[in-house]
């Protein structure tokens, strides 16, 4: 795969008679971030992404045999109950004289294990366990669109910063300019060769210079600021530069991006296991229509004692089990309209899904459009820069030797300054869309192991 590596050191937009302000300056330890690193601290630490994983463990958790239907419930079960009652007892036969008894004592005690399991119930078990694989898939798919996403977000605050650091190396360039006819014009004026006006029109434009450089280093302290939250480190005021080289790919084709798309896009995946829910949710309802079987099966003591009783006490221990058969025969047409609701959603997900394939087709197509009119933008830019840089060294040499005037090599000055700012933006425009082509391919996790 060719690569054209597009100029970006301000070396290249420098002036050739005088030194490069450092970039650097802006980092006092030294750091340079790159790309790659920046992906994957954000990858690891990233807020949001911790909840989204969060998620998939959840879906992930319900996928179990139990949850769907397939296994029996055992349950247990224990009670003790008692009383204390005065009791009066009067007997039919009249041989018996009648019976008072204070604070007589009953005791009822039971316990038992439980068994209950439903044997059939028109596959409907079957349908709800594919059906939660289906959604954990489709957790995954949407687990892994959250972090393509994430990961293009990272990348595009990333680009944006090396973007706003190259301008401000190219504002320092001016600025030195600036600098050096102040210095001369001032020279001029002590020997009486320049105007006052002169002179003080070139503190002005020094002291604008030193301006931009002030709003653009705010600039950047903000980028980092929102590129450390998105990385998650805990100090959003960590300070460092990037280490970034603008370059753009030669060989893209598109048809082969959109068969990476319709392969490997999570989006387009997420929606087809939709579909595969939609359709499981239907067989679901559709078991409706059958009848239920459960089996039951348990094992119990009981044991009632009573001072007043005619029996101190009896005792009860077994088992106990059956068979019970459910159908619904009519229900008011509720199953009809389940299964009719069913079907309108199973269709709208094949709707969906055919959105979601054309979507992410044009946007692929849209962002290959882009990029292309990018890289012909960079082409003229770059020309651009040359003509504008040779035109301030030109107006320079010509005004140290008084053939032209302040004005000329300002405007000369300020000419390259915009030349070279459009290019490094062609740059990044070329650079955002080939992020944003990776993302809508599936393929910017390749920028982790690059």
């Amino acid at each position: 795969m060719k690569k054209l590596i597009l100029i970006l050191a301000v070396t290249a937009l420098s002036f050739r008679t005088f030194a490069q302000p450092q970039v650097e300056e802006l980092d006092s330890t030294g750091i340079r971030l790159t790309l790659q690193e920046a992906l994957l601290i954000g990858l690891e630490n990233n807020f949001e992404l911790q909840l989204s994983r969060n998620g998939q463990r959840l879906l992930t958790n319900e996928v179990a045999l139990g949850n769907a239907g397939f296994l029996p419930r055992v349950n247990l079960n224990g009670g003790l109950n008692g009383s204390v009652n005065n009791t009066e007892q009067a007997f039919h036969d009249s041989e018996r004289d009648a019976n008072t008894i204070y604070g007589a004592r009953s005791h009822r005690y039971n316990a038992n294990v439980g068994v209950e399991w439903r044997l059939f119930d028109g596959l409907q078990m079957f349908a709800a366990y594919d059906q939660l694989q289906a959604l954990e898939q489709q957790g995954s798919y949407n687990l892994q669109a959250a972090i393509n996403a994430k990961l293009a977000e990272i990348g595009n605050i990333f680009l944006a910063l090396a973007l706003e650091e190259h301008k401000l190396g190219v504002i320092k360039e001016k600025q030195a300019l600036s600098a050096l006819r102040l210095e001369i014009s001032e020279n001029k004026y002590t020997i009486g060769k320049a105007s006052r006006p002169e002179f003080l029109a070139a503190q002005v434009d020094f002291n604008a210079d030193r301006s931009e450089v002030v709003r653009q280093i705010a600039v950047i302290n903000n980028l980092r600021t929102e590129l450390n939250r998105l990385m998650g480190i805990p100090d959003l005021q960590s300070v460092y530069t990037v280490a970034f080289e603008f370059t753009y790919l030669e060989d893209l084709s598109v048809d082969q991006m959109l068969e990476s798309g319709l392969n490997m896009s999570p989006e387009l995946m997420a929606a087809h296991s939709q579909e595969t829910i939609a359709y499981l949710e239907r067989k679901k309802v559709l078991a409706e229509r059958y009848p239920t079987l459960d089996a039951n099966l348990s094992y119990g003591y009981n044991r009632n004692a009573s001072q007043a009783g005619v029996m101190a006490y009896t005792q009860t221990m077994g088992f106990d089990g059956g068979l019970t058969l459910r159908w619904n025969i009519y229900g008011a047409g509720d199953v009809k309209r389940k299964i009719q609701r069913a079907k309108i959603e199973q269709e709208s997900a094949a709707i969906a899904l055919q959105d979601q394939q054309q979507l992410l087709e044009s946007n692929i197509l849209r962002n290959f459009q882009d990029y292309s009119s990018y890289v012909v933008l960079v082409e003229v830019e770059k020309g651009n820069v040359e003509v504008a840089r040779e035109n301030t060294e030109y107006m320079f040499e010509r005004y140290k030797i008084g053939k032209s005037s302040f004005v000329e090599l300002r405007e000369a000055q300020r000419s390259q300054a915009e030349a070279a700012i459009r290019y490094l933006e062609a740059a990044y425009l070329v650079n955002q869309s080939q992020m944003e082509l990776k993302r809508l391919t599936g393929e910017i996790g390749a920028l982790v192991q690059e």
